[in-house]
């Protein structure tokens, strides 16, 4: 099982698109939910809010864990999240660098 609450990683995979059966959407709105999936050219997912899941709340846990899409719950497949994220995190301490803002020391 992954443990979610404690997540190094921002909650990365809540910024995947995740595509939604009919049945997904009908469970969900079940659960009093609407207004939470979007269609596109090819299929139906769950809509975004500042590129993260929108059913991801403020602490970072997911309002509907229970009843969550079949890609959602099969996450991270046969990975790990370390090893999902890795990609980018190799590459994290240079962006750090180039993102830096530079230091001023001061004379005095």
């Amino acid at each position: 099982m992954v443990d979610c609450q404690h997540c190094q990683h921002d909650h990365f995979c809540c910024t995947f698109k995740v595509k939604l059966t009919w049945f997904d959407i009908f469970k969900i709105k079940l659960n009093g939910y609407s207004d939470f999936w979007e269609r596109d050219s090819q299929y139906k997912s769950i809509k975004s809010v500042d590129n993260y899941c929108y059913f991801l709340d403020k602490n970072k846990k997911c309002k509907i864990h229970s009843i969550r899409p079949k890609p959602c719950r099969d996450f991270p497949f046969s990975q790990s999240c370390q090893e999902l994220h890795s990609p980018w995190k190799k590459h994290q301490d240079k962006i750090n660098r180039l993102i830096k803002k530079p230091t001023h020391s001061k004379h005095t």
